[in-house]
Formats: structure tokens, sequence, C-alpha cells
């Protein structure tokens, strides 16, 4: 199991042994579940009521605020929500992405390899917005980013990065854009370069 930076999980004492193994997650872990022959289930919550429950599998879960988002890598998972007045459950494939966010959910195929490349300390990119990139920083480091711009969130990008640090991070988003990024305390301010 790898988690991203500003994340929590959390689970019982003794986990191992209890007739389910539960996780509570805030922020993006990844899992990598082995099957065991008594066939204890593993889920993760979130603090949302979304539910994921597999046997034997890998997949990504991205919770933050009112949005969770759930990749499978391989095997298969059974993912639990709330809905308008009754609990939706789907059963998911490898190479999807169910996104959950106000009692609806989004289903679409990807490349999970994409979601998942942060457990290697890269990131990559598939037209991948700045907005996007934005957030990312945001939720993964705890900072603030201002952009002077706003055409500028809709910006894209494809390709690969390092990830290490915020400072780090930033660079490289200065770079793959760019854009020009100045940092005073823990804020960033993005604007086009002259």
């Amino acid at each position: 199991m790898s988690s991203y930076s500003n994340s929590t999980l959390e689970y019982e004492d003794n986990w191992e042994n209890q007739s389910a193994r539960e996780i509570f997650i805030e922020g993006e872990a990844f899992f990598s579940v082995t099957h065991r022959t008594d066939d204890q289930p593993f889920i993760v919550f979130t603090g949302k009521g979304v539910a994921v429950e597999v046997l034997g599998t890998e997949f990504n879960v991205y919770h933050r605020a009112e949005n969770t988002t759930v990749v499978l890598s391989s095997g298969a998972i059974t993912l639990s929500f709330p809905m308008k007045e009754k609990e939706g459950k789907i059963l998911m494939k490898p190479n999807e992405l169910v996104e959950f966010k106000e009692s609806k959910y989004i289903r679409k195929e990807v490349n999970a390899a994409n979601y998942v490349s942060w457990t290697k300390s890269v990131l990559n990119l598939d037209e991948t917005s700045l907005g996007a990139m934005i957030q990312k920083a945001k939720d993964n480091y705890g900072i603030k980013v201002e952009v002077a711009d706003s055409n500028l969130l809709i910006e894209t990008a494809s390709g690969s990065m390092p990830i290490t640090d915020a400072d780090a991070f930033m660079n490289q988003i200065a770079k793959i854009f760019n854009v020009e990024i100045t940092k005073t305390n823990n804020q960033y301010f993005i604007k086009n370069k002259l």
C-alpha cells in the first residue's frame, strides 16, 4: 500500500484478525491486495459513504472533500456508494475509472497506469490541464496557489514528471506549462512569462 502526500489512513488495532480488513481514507492511496485463504474481505471506506470491496487486486482510491475517484489496475472490485434513497453498487473491470460526486457517478475507460504512476514517484500527464495540476498541488502538498490569468487553467500538457516536494513540483509545472511561478511564504503565484 502506498499513500500520497497529505493523506490519512485509519484502521483497527489487530487489523489482520478482524472479520473484515477495513480501512478509512482521506486523500489518495494505492492498494495491492492479497487474497487470503479464509476469504477475509478487504474494504476501503471514504468519508462520503463510498466503499470499495475486494479480495485480491490493485486499485487507486482518491478522496478529497466531495469527490471520490476509484481506478482499477487489475482484478475486480465492487464499488458501493450512496445514491438518492438507495445504495448504488457496480462491478468494476481493469482500466476503469469511477468518479462519485454529489450523489452521481461517472464511469469511463482509462489507462490505469496514468493514475497510479505516482506510486513510482512519477506523474503521467495525458492532456492534463494546468487547473488539474494546481488542484493536485493543493491536495497533496497543502499549498496555496493563485493564477493571474484564469485562461491559463485550461492549458494542457502531456508527458511525465518526477514527484518530490512542493517546490520541485511547482518548478516542473513552470517548465511544462511555460509559465512564471513566484513563491511567498507558502503561497505560489502563477503568471504568463513576459
